[in-house]
């Protein structure tokens, strides 16, 4: 189990540099010399779409692996209560995903200071 879960990180950390060079062109530049706190929020919302978008890839995975584990068990306890748990991770890091797109809503709330 851990030989697949390092494979998939590594394949995953090796595909992001491909990733990262799909875009066609560069957006135009913008105007980061704000006063207020646009920027701020700004940089609120670009965290956290990769924390939820890196979790969510995670939660995937380990479903996948969880999944697999399942099915390859043969009736093996121990290895369906392994997946089991993975199953329990991928639920939090789903979990985890959401509240962050949700304090990033109250932090931007309160920054604006329109309240939550």
């Amino acid at each position: 189990m851990k030989k697949i879960t390092l494979a998939s990180v590594a394949a995953t950390a090796l595909a992001m540099p491909v990733l990262g060079f799909a875009v066609a062109e560069l957006p135009p530049a913008r105007d980061t010399g704000g006063t207020g706190v646009e920027p701020i929020i700004r940089i609120l919302n670009t965290v956290g779409n990769w924390m939820f978008g890196i979790l969510i890839a995670a939660a995937a995975i380990y479903i996948l692996l969880a999944a697999f584990k399942f099915l390859t068990a043969s009736g093996d306890s121990k290895k369906i209560d392994e997946a089991k748990h993975m199953l329990t991770y991928a639920l939090v890091a789903i979990v985890v995903g959401a509240l962050t797109k949700g304090i990033i809503a109250i932090a931007q709330a309160i920054a604006a200071g329109s309240g939550i």
